[in-house]
């Protein structure tokens, strides 16, 4: 039983309703404030700041000598100033720069 206040839909408008496309949202980035600060990041840390994986980071340090990187014993940390710089030094403004900078030849 329908309250006073309430209006039934009908079958279309349900289903323009349901259909309506959701806009996507991106993830905010450095939601903490972590990049702005001087105190040392983990790699958990880095992975919240920038929205990606903490195995994103792993492989970049490992595999392809990216970011800097403090190693404390067995611990891993950042410079919150040198990761900016890094995340800087990774700004294109073409697919084509990219492949500049990478040492390639752009297709023809």
């Amino acid at each position: 039983m329908l309250r006073p206040q309430e209006t039934q839909l009908t079958r279309t408008e349900q289903i323009a309703v349901t259909a309506a496309p959701r806009p996507r949202v991106p993830p905010p980035t450095d939601p903490a404030g972590l990049l702005n600060g001087t105190r040392l990041l983990t790699t958990d840390e880095l992975a919240l700041a920038t929205g990606l994986s903490r195995r994103f980071w792993q492989r970049d340090r490992t595999e392809r000598g990216g970011c800097p990187f403090l190693k404390l014993g067995n611990r891993v940390r950042y410079e919150p100033a040198k990761v900016r710089a890094y995340l800087a030094s990774r700004t294109f403004v073409s697919t084509s720069a990219v492949s500049a900078a990478a040492g390639k030849t752009a297709p023809k």
